[in-house]
């Protein structure tokens, strides 16, 4: 419209220009003045100088040495100077900050050299000293020759625009910064408009360099986990439809194939019909906090199996047991796949065999190949290596571990992605190995590693302390039969000798028994230990042992006995023992036989001895060798009667009889109508 115009005019017209016009001209008008002016430059330009005056964009001329020639309302507007001020004076020195200079000179230079320089940001002085920032839009003026003479510059004050982009600039700056230090990343999406924006932070989210991020959604969303992808499309329409900021979690799959999770924090708002018109959020990477937290579920998950395989170690009776209840533990509590148990066979084959497992197993041991604990190509699995090494083997990924080849097929059949095998020791030798399989690769860190080969330690202690419980028992048995063997030769010993003793003196056939019966009774009322009764019975079997050496006829003399005859019978504890003491009994029992006489005010023989230097038994055996003698026929005499018998021991009660002896023996009698055995029993 202006070019048309301005052909329309002959020199000496005036042509005026409406704001509107000028605003119209802002970015074609540069252009048409310089060629314009390069054919009308002698005679014309004055009245195109002219009409600049009157339009309200700042415009701006110069001559050859940068003296302003035209100083319009704009410029007054924008800059403060009146056109009295400002015509005639280098525009360097009226508004260009010392600062600016050496840019504005370059401009300058350029230009003199016929150059356009449109869209020049300069910051530029008003008269009352303040900056602002303007965009210049500069066409030098040529003659026909080419000679400069002149510029002439359209102006606009953009310094509201510059704060507004300059503020914008350092919010974006300082979101970068902030979300970088955070390791955090920024994204927004104008709808409307269908731009989208992704920051080098969150494209480092996603595994990308900078500046390769996704243009579109679409773009983005390829690169999250594909079981993910969901989260984010509902998340979208959650937000969508309810106006809603949301916070979710997803994978992304890096291009290494390594995944990563991002947490992200969004928003959408709507226009003014209601529809989404943006979206913006800012993400942080959390993948270190997911392992972190995995690595703390995977550590307590471990140190409790480990508590409650202490506790079947506790409760176990047997080795299977223990065994099986360890791999159920793991599965149960661990929430692991698969544990199991192998020993090592010392065949030709070097078998490696399953003795207990528990978990996802559905037919392992018969679908995989043939298991050795052999450095072959049938024992390269963890376990087998375990074995081998006594060292703990790990396989982190069975889908691509060369060892697990063989097995690979039957073991991601029943999702078993990782493998952990430790060895189980009896003192220095291994006897097996613990194989524990995960569903997750690279499921068995460090951490977990520690724990589980604490269980191992301890399941192998457990294993060897039922062995040896086993050992032990068994030992045991050995020695219990071999204790009664024992036991019934000597009864049958000291049965033979009785007999014996009672062939040589029919008159007195059968007291050893009957006193040995009634010390029994005695021992039971005052509740001494049955081990104890046993020996003393034995005891009493044989306590006159010793009168074999005593003349027949001094035994049955039915008269009194003399000085020596009476000496001669006071031998017979000391021969008892001197036949017993060399007999190796559980029980002392020629120390029995050797004190059945002593009484405890130190009135008995063998020895004299007094009070508690008196074996209980013997004092025991004292009392019922008393009453059966008063209390039993003799063929020298008759019996004296169970009464007065009872009255000779209650009258030397804790004189020269023990009381407690006494105290029971009276009671069997009085209370508990014991009544001596016959002759013959």
């Amino acid at each position: 419209m202006i070019a048309k115009l301005l052909a329309a005019c002959a020199p000496g017209d005036t042509l005026l220009l409406s704001s509107h016009d000028a605003n119209a001209c802002e970015h074609t008008l540069p252009g048409f003045a310089s060629d314009f002016l390069k054919r009308h430059h002698e005679s014309n330009q004055g009245w195109l100088l002219q009409a600049f005056g009157f339009m309200a964009v700042p415009a701006i001329a110069v001559d050859e040495d940068f003296c302003i020639t035209i100083w319009n309302s704009g410029a007054v507007a924008v800059f403060g100077y009146s056109a009295r001020e400002a015509v005639g004076r280098r525009i360097f020195d009226l508004i260009v900050p010392r600062e600016a200079l050496p840019h504005v000179l370059d401009i300058a230079q350029r230009l003199r050299h016929g150059d356009v320089v449109a869209h020049s940001v300069n910051r530029n002085l008003t008269k009352d000293g303040r900056s602002i920032v303007c965009e210049w839009h500069n066409t030098p003026l040529l003659t026909k020759e080419g000679e400069f003479f002149g510029v002439l510059a359209l102006v606009h004050d953009i310094t509201e625009r510059h704060k507004a982009e300059t503020q914008l600039t350092d919010s974006r700056e300082r979101l970068r910064m902030a979300t970088s230090a955070a390791n955090m990343g920024a994204w927004n999406w104008d709808i409307a408009k269908a731009r989208f924006f992704l920051s080098d932070g969150m494209g480092k989210m996603f595994g990308l360099a900078a500046g390769d991020g996704p243009e579109t959604p679409t773009e983005l969303l390829a690169l999250v986990h594909p079981d993910d992808r969901h989260v984010l499309l509902k998340a979208f329409s959650d937000a969508s439809e309810r106006g809603q900021s949301s916070t979710f979690e997803y994978r992304v799959m890096w291009p290494d194939g390594s995944i990563h999770w991002i947490e992200t924090h969004s928003n959408v708002m709507f226009d003014e019909s209601g529809k989404p018109s943006y979206g913006m959020g800012v993400a942080l990477d959390i993948t270190q906090r997911k392992q972190d937290a995995a690595a703390i579920a995977r550590a307590s998950r471990a140190l409790q199996t480990l508590s409650a395989v202490n506790r079947e170690l506790v409760h176990a009776v047997s080795e299977q047991q223990l065994l099986d209840a360890v791999c159920a533990v793991l599965v149960e509590q661990g929430g692991y796949r698969m544990a199991a148990v192998g020993y090592p066979e010392q065949d030709e084959c070097q078998t490696l065999t399953p003795v207990a497992w528990a978990g996802t197993v559905a037919g392992y041991f018969n679908d995989a190949t043939f298991e050795s604990w052999g450095d072959n190509p049938n024992g390269q699995k963890p376990t087998a290596r375990a074995i081998r090494s006594g060292k703990i083997e790990i396989c982190h990924d069975i889908g691509s571990d060369e060892h697990f080849a063989k097995w690979r097929t039957a073991a991601l059949e029943r999702k078993y992605a990782s493998n952990a095998a430790l060895p189980l020791f009896d003192g220095a030798r291994v006897i097996g190995a613990l194989s524990i399989y995960s569903q997750e690769s690279g499921a068995f860190d460090e951490g977990e590693v520690d724990l589980l080969d604490e269980l191992a330690g301890d399941l192998s202690y457990g294993i060897a302390t039922l062995r040896m419980r086993l050992q032990h028992e068994q030992t045991m048995k050995t020695h219990l039969r071999d204790a009664h063997r024992l036991k019934r030769n000597l009864e049958d010993s000291i049965q033979a000798i009785a007999a014996t003793l009672e062939m040589r003196d029919p008159y007195t056939a059968g007291h050893e028994k009957r006193v040995a019966k009634l010390a029994v009774a005695i021992a039971r009322e005052m509740n001494l230990p049955s081990d104890q009764i046993e020996g003393l019975y034995m005891a009493g079997v044989v306590h006159d042992l010793g009168k074999i050496r005593v003349p027949a006829e001094i035994l049955c003399k039915p008269g009194r006995l003399g000085a020596i005859e009476y000496a001669l019978i006071c031998t017979h504890p000391q021969v008892g023992y001197d036949i017993l003491k060399d007999i190796k009994f559980p029980w002392p029992i020629a120390q029995m036989v050797l004190q059945h006489h002593e009484r405890i005010d130190g009135s008995g023989y063998p020895q004299g001895l007094q009070g508690d230097a008196i074996l209980l038994e013997a004092r025991i055996l004292a009392v019922a060798d008393v009453v059966e003698a008063m209390g039993s026929h003799r063929p020298y005499r008759a019996s004296v009667g169970i009464d007065k018998a009872l009255a000779e021991i209650e009258s030397g009660r804790a004189i020269r009889y023990d009381g407690a002896v006494v105290d029971a023996c009276l009671a069997l009698f009085r209370e508990r109508g014991y009544v001596l055995p016959s002759a013959d029993k």
